[in-house]
Protein backbone atom coordinates (compact mmCIF):
# COMPACT_ATOMS: atom_id res chain seq x y z
CA UNK A 1 0.00 0.00 0.00
CA UNK A 2 2.78 2.45 0.88
CA UNK A 3 5.25 1.21 -1.76
CA UNK A 4 4.35 3.93 -4.24
CA UNK A 5 4.77 6.71 -1.69
CA UNK A 6 7.67 5.81 0.60
CA UNK A 7 11.33 5.09 -0.06
CA UNK A 8 12.70 1.58 0.41
CA UNK A 9 14.22 2.68 3.72
CA UNK A 10 10.91 4.08 4.94
CA UNK A 11 9.13 0.91 3.84
CA UNK A 12 11.56 -1.11 5.98
CA UNK A 13 10.55 1.03 8.96
CA UNK A 14 6.85 0.37 8.39
CA UNK A 15 7.43 -3.34 7.79
CA UNK A 16 9.62 -3.69 10.88
CA UNK A 17 7.69 -1.69 13.43
CA UNK A 18 6.17 -4.85 14.98
CA UNK A 19 9.54 -6.54 15.39
CA UNK A 20 10.74 -6.91 18.98
CA UNK A 21 14.25 -6.22 20.21
CA UNK A 22 14.38 -9.75 21.66
CA UNK A 23 13.37 -11.33 18.33
CA UNK A 24 9.83 -12.23 19.33
CA UNK A 25 8.11 -9.90 16.88
CA UNK A 26 6.86 -10.15 13.33
CA UNK A 27 6.80 -10.34 10.32
CA UNK A 28 10.44 -11.41 9.95
CA UNK A 29 11.52 -12.32 13.50
CA UNK A 30 14.30 -9.73 13.44
CA UNK A 31 16.18 -8.98 16.67
CA UNK A 32 18.43 -6.24 18.01
CA UNK A 33 20.43 -4.36 15.43
CA UNK A 34 18.78 -6.32 12.60
CA UNK A 35 15.71 -4.12 13.09
CA UNK A 36 15.90 -0.85 11.13
CA UNK A 37 16.40 2.05 13.53
CA UNK A 38 13.40 3.92 12.13
CA UNK A 39 11.22 0.88 12.84
CA UNK A 40 12.36 0.95 16.47
CA UNK A 41 11.23 4.55 16.80
CA UNK A 42 7.88 3.90 15.10
CA UNK A 43 7.39 0.90 17.41
CA UNK A 44 7.90 2.88 20.59
CA UNK A 45 5.85 5.84 19.33
CA UNK A 46 2.99 3.47 18.48
CA UNK A 47 3.22 1.79 21.89
CA UNK A 48 3.40 5.16 23.67
CA UNK A 49 0.27 6.32 21.87
CA UNK A 50 -1.55 3.10 22.74
CA UNK A 51 -0.55 3.32 26.40
CA UNK A 52 -1.31 7.02 26.96
CA UNK A 53 -4.49 7.41 24.89
CA UNK A 54 -7.99 6.52 26.00
CA UNK A 55 -8.99 3.11 24.54
CA UNK A 56 -12.17 1.08 24.86
CA UNK A 57 -10.21 -2.08 25.60
CA UNK A 58 -7.51 -0.81 27.99
CA UNK A 59 -7.03 1.78 30.70
CA UNK A 60 -5.09 4.88 29.77
CA UNK A 61 -1.74 5.11 31.54
CA UNK A 62 -0.31 8.34 32.88
CA UNK A 63 2.98 9.45 31.30
CA UNK A 64 4.80 8.31 34.46
CA UNK A 65 3.18 4.88 34.32
CA UNK A 66 3.95 4.58 30.60
CA UNK A 67 7.61 5.50 31.22
CA UNK A 68 7.84 2.71 33.78
CA UNK A 69 6.38 0.29 31.22
CA UNK A 70 8.70 1.25 28.36
CA UNK A 71 11.73 1.15 30.66
CA UNK A 72 10.67 -2.29 31.90
CA UNK A 73 10.56 -3.50 28.29
CA UNK A 74 13.85 -1.95 27.13
CA UNK A 75 15.93 -4.72 25.58
CA UNK A 76 12.89 -7.00 25.32
CA UNK A 77 10.11 -5.38 23.31
CA UNK A 78 11.86 -2.08 22.64
CA UNK A 79 15.27 -0.91 21.48
CA UNK A 80 17.18 0.48 24.48
CA UNK A 81 18.21 3.47 22.31
CA UNK A 82 14.57 4.20 21.41
CA UNK A 83 13.55 3.92 25.07
CA UNK A 84 16.25 6.37 26.12
CA UNK A 85 15.26 8.83 23.38
CA UNK A 86 11.58 8.64 24.36
CA UNK A 87 12.42 9.14 28.04
CA UNK A 88 14.50 12.21 27.22
CA UNK A 89 11.69 13.73 25.15
CA UNK A 90 9.01 13.03 27.74
CA UNK A 91 11.09 14.21 30.70
CA UNK A 92 12.01 17.38 28.81
CA UNK A 93 8.31 18.10 28.35
CA UNK A 94 8.45 18.24 24.56
CA UNK A 95 4.77 17.62 23.88
CA UNK A 96 4.64 13.84 24.28
CA UNK A 97 2.08 14.03 27.04
CA UNK A 98 -1.56 14.95 26.76
CA UNK A 99 -2.40 18.53 27.72
CA UNK A 100 -3.89 19.15 31.13
CA UNK A 101 -7.67 19.50 30.54
CA UNK A 102 -8.04 22.11 33.28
Amino acid sequence: MAAGVLSDLQLSWVRGHHERWDGGGYPDGLAGDQIPEGACFICIADAWDAMTSPRLYASQLSPDEALVEVRRNAGHQFSPVAVEALCQVVLAGDGMTAPDPR
